[in-house]
């Protein structure tokens, strides 16, 4: 099977998204070659030749990505797929309200729904705007409860709001800070689900050293890229279970 496009100029973009994803998770090798040719393609500004790679890329997907695979990388293959699927603004939306989900339950439904909606509309042109809603929504009922976690904590125990406000303004990472709202909502929403010591979650004591002291220096390298611009040294995943 091929693409339907009549140029490599014309190819879907959410077609390369996914198929660029499906590459990385099923044939990891390949894609770090093919990555590192277009690389050198486009310090070149050899757009054509770019873009016959991703041509060849999409065609390849196409004709394999129902071709099943070992248990484990078909389900990195599906969510990297899916994810890549979304517009870059609803995969925003979608990654910042499964950072607050909270339970097992929730991440579980969140990876379901992501894949049924996938499924349904992946050779579509356009994201579906009845999935553009459902991740709307999604993430402001998450937010609305963090709020409510927020109200609940700050109006019954001040102190300890104030401790943990402190401690989230010095996460190191996205993921610490998410991870910071999901144990506020479980100790006060959830109790149920609530940690033991939130000071154990990674990076608990350093932060909280910080917390009470001066903000710590954050170094990192900046490098331009044909995929934009890449900043080491510190991290910024969410690390909630979408496998990501």
């Amino acid at each position: 099977m091929t693409s339907d496009a009549s140029g490599p100029g014309e190819l879907r973009a959410a077609w390369r998204r996914q198929a660029r994803a499906w590459l990385k998770a099923a044939h990891p090798a390949d894609a770090l070659r093919q990555e590192m040719r277009a690389e050198i393609l486009w310090q070149e500004r050899n757009i054509l030749a770019e873009q016959q790679i991703d041509q060849a890329v999409v065609e390849r997907w196409l004709d394999e990505r129902d071709i099943p695979l070992p248990a484990h990388v078909q389900r990195l293959s599906e969510i990297t797929q899916a994810m890549a699927w979304l517009e870059p603004g609803t995969e925003k939306t979608a990654r910042e309200a499964h950072s607050l989900a909270v339970t097992s339950e929730e991440i579980a439904q969140d990876q379901e729904t992501l894949l049924t909606h996938w499924r349904q509309g992946r050779d579509l042109d356009v994201v579906p705007d009845h999935t553009e809603r459902y991740f709307a929504t999604l993430l402001a009922v998450r937010e609305e409860r963090l709020e409510r976690a927020k109200t609940r904590a700050r109006t019954e125990a001040p102190e300890q709001f104030a401790y943990w406000q402190r401690r989230r303004d010095y996460a190191d990472t996205i993921g610490d800070a998410y991870g910071d709202d999901r144990d506020l909502i479980r100790q006060w929403l959830l109790p149920q689900h609530a940690p033991e010591d939130s000071a154990a979650a990674p990076g608990g004591e350093a932060r909280q050293a910080g917390a009470g002291g001066s903000a710590p220096q954050l170094r990192s390298h900046v490098t331009v890229t044909r995929t934009g611009i890449t900043r080491t040294g510190y991290a910024s995943s969410t690390g909630t279970g979408l496998g990501l």
